[in-house]
């Protein structure tokens, strides 16, 4: 399971805010402010052993860090909405949004195909891409109010800590076929 650790250096902070500002922009345009810096960091010697990965990372300039021992390390910018309760991650790829459910239900939608397939009865949410932001918001919002009723309506979120949470029981491996 990855680490999650909120970005407190300000020339680092500048630079995933630099590197995601058309993300940002994008987001700040439907209602989204900034919620933080992410450093995503694997375990020891990731950088070896998902050497793969980190190739695919390059031609999507992500922000890469190799903290000790040898970790791979991926800085991403998070964003929030306050309704319906979102977070959104920009990453390399393109743009995730979480909104969780009173019953521990996650609604993600994103910009980018995911080829994590959740299993039937999983409390994880994969809707189909969408090709924008703008498009993928829109989308999310139908779900969200789609889901609500039968989910129990959306739990608030809107710190560091609730996406922590999230992406934790994102990448919960008994979520996944």
């Amino acid at each position: 399971m990855a680490n999650y650790e909120e970005i407190s250096d300000p020339v680092l902070d500048a630079k995933v805010r630099d590197r995601y500002s058309k993300e940002i922009a994008s987001l700040e345009n439907l209602a989204f402010r900034y919620l933080a810096s992410c450093l995503e960091s694997q375990g020891r010697f990731s950088a070896i052993w998902q050497f793969p990965v980190l190739l695919l990372t390059l031609p999507k300039k992500e922000i890469l860090l190799f903290p000790p021992p040898l970790r791979l390390a991926i800085a991403n910018a998070l964003m929030w909405c306050q309704d319906p309760p979102t977070i959104a991650l920009c990453m390399g790829m393109g743009v995730k949004l979480y909104t969780p459910f009173e019953d521990g239900t996650i609604l993600i939608s994103s910009t980018f195909q995911s080829f994590a397939v959740p299993h039937p009865g999983s409390s994880i949410i994969k809707p189909p891409p969408s090709l924008t932001i703008g498009e993928a918001w829109t989308s999310h919002i139908e779900s969200v109010k789609s889901l609500g009723s039968v989910r129990g309506g959306q739990r608030d979120v809107g710190t560091f800590q609730d996406y922590v949470m999230l992406s934790h029981q994102e990448e919960d491996r008994s979520q996944y076929q």
